[in-house]
């Protein structure tokens, strides 16, 4: 209803009202919501509210109402009733540190890939996401403390030795969505989607390179290289049509005693089996 049609109209009861809105719980909790006084608090400090007690255990108890009771399904009525149900601290989180969105970044064919040959795009100015293998420590912390708190944690026991352990023992898999529209159709490079290398050539090489190639006929290709222990390259391929909305492709690799198993998936479904 447009603000003009309010002027003028007849209001007879609290339900007539209520027809222009989702329920009368929710002009009721607008009501609240309005009436209610908000201290003028810096919650990032904890300097400025903790003054008995753990303030890591208040962040932490906010936050964990939050992400387990917070109505993501509810109606609006539902969610403020939530909202006036918190705590001041447990406002200020919701409002300026809880994620309501989620991120991606958009990739274009400039990424340099190094130690392969081949027609791989290259450019002068890099787009990829580089992430080293580890465990490393905080670079940036300054304290001890802080190097144990914004480090990597090092557990033998849950297979937490290095940031990406790439065994195929034990089985791995490497998942993503993907949306591409367009190609250089003039140098028709092979445009990389993720190289996992352990930086090495020759028999102590280890690589899973996830490619994208459209020089191929009828369809273009997602390419899924393997090479281990300096062994020829070997290659399970998926052609895919639908370019105009996202999919989510995955490659599982699982070693037995006399072959290694890879498995294609196209939007949660397996499209194809390869033995090695």
């Amino acid at each position: 209803m447009s603000i003009k049609n309010l002027f003028g109209k007849t209001v007879t009861s609290y339900n007539d009202v209520a027809t222009d809105v989702e329920s009368t719980d929710f002009i009721d909790e607008i009501v609240a919501k309005r009436d209610t006084y908000l201290p003028p608090i810096d919650f990032a400090d904890p300097k400025n509210f903790v003054f008995y007690g753990s303030a890591e255990l208040y962040y932490e108890a906010a936050i964990k109402r939050i992400y387990e009771d917070y109505p993501y399904d509810g109606s609006k009525a539902e969610q403020i009733d939530f909202e006036e149900r918190s705590s001041y601290l447990e406002r200020w989180l919701f409002d300026n540190k809880y994620p309501k969105t989620t991120g991606h970044v958009v990739l274009g064919t400039s990424a340099n890939i190094s130690g392969k040959t081949g027609n791989f795009a290259n450019t002068t100015v890099s787009e990829y996401i580089e992430v080293h293998g580890g465990l490393h420590i905080d670079s940036t912390a300054t304290n001890l403390d802080e190097h144990f708190e914004h480090s990597a944690k090092y557990d033998a026991a849950k297979n937490r030795t290095q940031n990406f352990n790439c065994d195929f023992d034990n089985g791995a898999t490497i998942e993503f969505w993907l949306k591409k529209t367009s190609f250089d159709t003039v140098n028709q490079p092979v445009e990389v989607i993720l190289d996992l290398w352990n930086g090495l050539t020759g028999t102590s090489e280890c690589r899973i390179v996830v490619s994208i190639t459209g020089n191929t006929s009828p369809d273009p290709t997602i390419i899924f290289t393997i090479k281990e222990a300096g062994n020829l390259d070997s290659n399970v391929s998926i052609p895919f049509t639908d370019l105009t909305s996202f999919n989510h492709y995955a490659f599982s690799v699982q070693n037995t005693s006399t072959k290694t198993v890879i498995r294609t998936y196209k939007n949660g479904e397996e499209i194809g089996t390869t033995e090695l």
